[in-house]
């Protein structure tokens, strides 16, 4: 009888190591090994959660509750003294224009550096529409409007600083029709595609509201990310606004965010609290991310200022089962897609300690990864699962993403953490 359980036993502890083996082979058999590699630095460099980063070619400004920190091409990092705030773990936001620094707060304003004079502009004097800043953006030469302009995402509105000169925003004066610039409709035909409608005069102010919880510009639009997971795509002379939806998204009813906002020319990435999303152009971005039988996020839109709903008409799917927080997305230039995640790894996948399976997609929920996505627009063209890169532990980077950016091809990936900043390059 002994015999007998013990064979029952064998034969139970087998199959339970291949049923676990599957599934972590399931998790993992889309990783491939790191091709980018941790870099040295050289002198100090910034220390504690990093709550911003920016790049600009060779420059690459960061902040953390220890003050902001810039390094310029093989240099090392020196500390810049922001003057006027209260507690530098305020910093919300940076951005990067050749030699000037935007630095922004919650509560406390924008502050620019340039000529090494630092500008101070807040809500008091008409400065900005309020003082919680939330998102920066910077748009040269053919990339979003015409000009180069530098846009301020705030609680409740928008300043933009249009070739030199300020301008804001907010619902309750000028709003998105206004920013855009009237376009006349003209008596041409109508494309109005199903999901679509054509808003009134005035309607944008209900359509999309603040906050503006992330910026990002592509060639021709600018896209703002705002309340109750909507977008707003700004393209000359038009606005398109996009209302997702959230009970689809995440039905456990949370308050879904958008974290994070990644143009391209026929894409827009979204990083939400609950995952990543790919929005593709129609007709443009060909196929649907993996896992495919998901099916499509609807959404509904509107339009103002036109009578084409074609450069707006955009499909929305999940990419992956991680429903970590996207904390940041880029691209390198070899066209690999970085996208930091930040969740609670999957219990049964954490307490085996295993090289890498912390950080892989197994689809039991959220999972804190750097993950570089390799040529991922021709696995979504093929519905396929995509290769993707697993930064984290394997390669010396410790604790959890709170932002990433990409500079110059020499300079790499740039990631902050919740201790440090690390920096992955070829």
């Amino acid at each position: 009888m002994s015999k007998v359980l013990s064979k029952i036993h064998s034969r139970i502890l087998i199959l339970s190591l291949t049923v676990l083996g599957a599934f972590l082979a399931a998790g993992c058999s889309a990783t491939l090994p790191p091709a980018y590699q941790l870099k040295a630095f050289t002198g100090d460099t910034p220390r504690g959660k990093i709550l911003a980063i920016a790049t600009d070619g060779s420059r690459v400004v960061a902040a953390s509750a220890k003050g902001l920190y810039q390094k310029v091409g093989e240099g090392s990092w020196h500390i810049i003294p922001v003057p006027g705030i209260r507690h530098l773990k305020a910093i919300s936001s940076l951005a990067v224009n050749g030699d000037e620094i935007f630095v922004g707060t919650k509560g406390e304003g924008l502050r620019i550096l340039s000529g090494g004079t630092w500008e101070i502009k807040t809500s008091r004097y008409g400065g900005l529409p309020d003082d919680d800043v939330l998102s920066l953006a910077v748009a040269h030469g053919e990339e979003g409007l015409k000009g180069e302009n530098i846009w301020v995402g705030t609680s409740s509105g928008l300043a933009l600083r249009r070739n030199g000169n300020w301008e804001l925003y907010s619902p309750n004066d000028r709003w998105l029709g206004d920013l855009a610039g009237r376009k006349s409709n003209g008596d041409g035909d109508i494309y109005v595609a199903s999901g679509f409608r054509l808003g009134l005069p005035g309607e944008d102010k209900k359509s999309f509201r603040p906050p503006i919880t992330s910026i990002s510009v592509g060639k021709d639009r600018v896209v703002l990310a705002g309340k109750q997971l909507r977008l707003a795509i700004i393209s000359d002379g038009v606005v398109a606004t996009i209302a997702l939806d959230a009970d689809y998204i995440n039905r456990s009813n949370e308050n879904v965010r958008i974290e994070s906002l990644f143009v391209e020319p026929s894409v827009i990435w979204c990083g939400t609290s609950v995952g990543l999303l790919w929005g593709g152009l129609d007709g443009v971005a060909q196929g649907i991310p993996y896992p495919s039988w998901t099916g499509f996020v609807p959404s509904r839109s509107t339009l103002f200022n036109s009578r084409d709903t074609r450069p707006f008409q955009y499909r929305w799917h999940r990419v992956g089962y991680n429903t970590a927080a996207v904390k940041g997305i880029t691209r390198d230039s070899d066209d690999g897609l970085w996208v930091a995640f930040s969740g609670v790894p999957p219990t049964i996948v954490s307490s085996l300690h295993l090289s890498g399976t912390t950080e892989a997609e197994t689809g039991t929920g959220s999972t804190t990864a750097i993950r570089r996505y390799v040529h991922i627009d021709e696995y979504i063209a093929g519905r396929r699962k995509p290769y993707y890169e697993v930064y984290g532990r394997n390669v010396g980077i410790s604790d959890t993403p709170t932002a990433l950016a990409f500079g110059e091809p020499g300079g790499g990936v740039w990631l902050g953490t919740t201790s440090g900043i690390f920096n992955l390059g070829k």
